[in-house]
């Protein structure tokens, strides 16, 4: 009994170690790209999201970007975009990303969000990455 105890209590140890590797390298990625973005954009509201486990999700929180013409918010998106491809382009699980400018405010007990602008990109097999018309699902 004692050493199927043990043997379970090893396996279980083994797999929290595995799975906190696995996942703390995640982590440390969707950080890294985060920092990239604040110093791109020069915006420090940034949240960086793992979707689905292969879909990257870049808020821009209450930026004047979600204010500005299509086009500066094209080029900002091209901006992410590129650091989310230098950052996730050998890891085959990321095939896609979303990149959205989101007004957020509290109200007292209340909170607003609205995601507007949202572009979706998908990873082509050249490493590439192509906008998309649909969501990450």
């Amino acid at each position: 009994m004692k050493k199927t105890y043990y043997a379970l209590l090893r396996g279980i140890l083994i797999t929290a170690s595995l799975a906190c590797v696995f996942g703390c390298a995640d982590l440390y990625d969707m950080r890294e790209l985060r920092k990239e973005v604040i110093g791109q954009l020069g915006h420090k509201n940034v949240k960086v999201i793992l979707q689905n486990g292969n879909c990257i999700g870049v808020s821009i929180i209450n930026s004047s970007l979600g204010e500005s013409p299509e086009k500066q918010q094209d080029a900002a998106r091209q901006k992410v975009v590129n650091l989310i491809a230098e950052q996730y382009g050998k890891n085959p699980g990321i095939t896609r990303a979303w990149i959205a400018f989101v007004k957020h405010r509290n109200y007292i007990i209340f909170r607003y969000t609205n995601a507007l602008n949202t572009s979706h990109y998908e990873k082509q097999e050249d490493g590439t990455w192509r906008k998309r018309n649909n969501n990450c699902n």
